[in-house]
């Protein structure tokens, strides 16, 4: 477990880190897809974790909170993976075609934003995708869950 640290100063730092996840997400997966991803399943819960962590904050503004340090990991590993295999470059994606994934579209040596090129999709980057954001949409629900609130008279 953490230091304690005020409940205040918590939520400033969960709420910056919301804010720059989103940042990251969409500047590095600028397509439809991604964007409809975050407009309807990661912004809800986002929103559902701003929502407690205030509605907590103003219930207990004195109080402090502790965290399992361990829980970050799998919250940071499930973010990378998730941006790296997170569709953006969605060329043709209205007419059928499914997207390919950040990191192909990064490390792959053809141009894939035209319909000349038809390069092999790295399937299992793709398909991990939606599991890794499941697991990372989860993962920051276990770590909220988890966190130990203390009152200041503690």
């Amino acid at each position: 477990m953490s230091q304690a640290i005020k409940l205040k100063d918590f939520t400033v730092f969960f709420i910056t880190y919301l804010v720059v996840s989103l940042i990251i997400y969409l500047t590095t997966s600028f397509s439809i897809p991604s964007w409809l991803i975050t407009l309807f399943i990661v912004s809800p819960v986002y929103g559902i974790c701003l929502i407690v962590m205030l509605w907590t904050t103003f219930k207990n503004r004195s109080a402090k909170v502790r965290y399992s340090k361990f829980l970050l990991v799998p919250i940071f590993v499930s973010q990378l993976v998730t941006v790296l295999a997170s569709p953006a470059s969605c060329y043709g994606w209205t007419g059928g075609r499914s997207c390919y994934s950040l990191i192909q579209d990064v490390l792959s040596p053809v141009s894939l934003r035209t319909s000349a090129n038809n390069p092999h999709h790295w399937q299992l980057v793709e398909s991990a995708f939606p599991i890794a954001l499941v697991i990372y949409l989860i993962s920051i629900v276990v770590f909220l869950v988890s966190i130990r609130i203390q009152s200041s008279r503690d």
